[in-house]
């Protein structure tokens, strides 16, 4: 289903300059009183823009990352690579692939670009900084997430002709974050926090086809799209976190317990049958573990929680404290450099200084001027991969498992929610 969020829709009526904030917000509360109980705030959106000309959709071919929308198909877009990630081979009950990844950058952001089998062989051909046109595209979106997809229907061309990419926007950083510090809708966040308590592994019931959650009916469980089936059993792992600065509850679904128990999807299958997961529980109580994801607002209760994307181990002490320093470090030096750099701006006598400046320069008998060319690292991000409809997607299965999940925690008098997990698809195959 094509849904372009909200904000965006307001973003581009005020960017179109035909009304300012203020005034868009005016219009929309107006439409809401005219058309009371029959629209919805996007609905009132969708209807301004109409009026004022304003094109929402626009043509899928030849777009900007900054204008890639859920939903898109048939997509046409260049760019450079950013990082090349290496293919995963993954094999189920019912099938079996291999899938790779890359980051796509322009001047305006930053995709990742997800190529399924066949596609995935390409990989070997393309390097760092190579430009790409993809064509037939198609893009997946959930939680102002975004991921280009493209399959054996789409076209991938190498460094064409006649196409140049300039600069690309550098994806975001990883950021470490102690848990008070953390912010609704934090992303690419790295945690380091001791495990204080751990809850029962929650099995459930998914279609072995396409990873859709099932339920029984009349004593057989039937998915919508293959009908009767056997079911797979998937599975969500809650935590309590603990780093001293506060507490949360961090949710890990199936392919981050596979990395938090250190076991294979066979050995954690007999859980669901035997009382064995008790002892797993209780070896998990203290363990210092190093986890990327993102928060998320658990709305029930009002706190934050964590889905992890990324999960280490007990990490080694003395690497953590270094890396914590290190950054401590990186970001007083970028807080100095905004100062100075405000500072200079404000400078009363910057003309004056300039203008000598340059006297000096041009008087200089033995002028010489070096090139400083500087790398940025760019640290792979943790995202994961969604699998597309023809690889069968498992997004409406956690939706339901999340759902599901607010009711148990309620009756528990927790009241503690789990969000679902974005960009998860795959649950086969590692992370990318």
């Amino acid at each position: 289903m094509f849904k372009i969020p909200l904000e965006e829709v307001k973003k581009r009526i005020i960017d179109s300059g035909k009304l300012t904030e203020e005034g868009l917000a005016d219009k929309i509360k107006e439409k809401l009183d005219q058309l009371s109980g029959l629209i919805s705030e996007e609905g009132a959106s969708h209807i301004i823009a109409n009026e004022l000309g304003v094109k929402i959709l626009e043509p899928a071919e030849n777009l900007k990352i900054k204008n890639l929308a859920g939903g898109l198909s048939n997509v046409t877009i260049s760019g450079k690579v950013v990082k090349k990630y290496e293919v995963r081979h993954f094999e189920t009950n019912e099938r079996k692939g291999k899938v790779g990844s890359l980051l796509l950058g322009d001047e305006t952001g930053v995709v990742r670009l997800v190529l399924w089998n066949d596609q995935a062989d390409q990989l070997e051909k393309i390097n760092e900084e190579d430009i790409l046109k993809i064509e037939s595209g198609y893009l997946k979106e959930q939680n102002n997430r975004k991921e280009l997809h493209i399959n054996s229907k789409s076209s991938l061309n190498i460094n064409p002709e006649g196409i140049i990419i300039e600069g690309v926007q550098e994806p975001q950083r990883k950021v470490r974050k102690t848990i008070k510090e953390l912010e609704e809708n934090d992303e690419n966040v790295e945690l380091l926090s001791t495990i204080v308590q751990v809850y029962d592994l929650r099995f459930y019931e998914v279609c072995p086809t396409c990873n859709k959650r099932t339920r029984e009916k009349e004593g057989v469980f039937e998915c919508q799209e293959h009908g009767v089936i056997q079911p797979n059993y998937s599975y969500v792992l809650n935590c309590f976190l603990d780093d001293g600065s506060d507490n949360l509850r961090c949710v890990f679904f199936k392919n981050q317990t596979i990395q938090l128990l250190g076991m294979t999807d066979e050995q954690i299958q007999p859980f669901r049958t035997n009382d064995e997961f008790s002892q797993v529980k209780n070896d998990l109580l203290g363990n210092i573990i190093k986890i990327t994801g993102r928060a998320s607002q658990n709305q029930v209760v009002g706190r934050i929680e964590f889905i992890a994307q990324n999960v280490v181990k007990n990490p080694d002490p003395k690497e953590e404290l270094q890396e914590t320093n290190d950054q401590k470090k990186l970001e007083s030096e970028e807080k100095i450099e905004v100062e100075k750099s405000s500072e200079v701006q404000n400078s009363p006598n910057l003309e004056t200084e300039e203008s000598q400046n340059d006297s000096e320069i041009q008087n200089s008998p033995n002028l010489e001027t070096e090139q400083v060319e500087t790398e940025t690292s760019v640290e792979e991000p943790v995202i994961k991969i969604d699998i597309p409809e023809t690889e069968k997607s498992t997004e409406q299965t956690e939706n339901n498992v999340q759902e599901e999940n607010h009711l148990e925690q309620s009756k528990e008098k927790e009241q503690v929610t789990i969000a679902e997990e974005n960009l998860l698809s795959l649950e086969d195959i590692e992370d990318i």
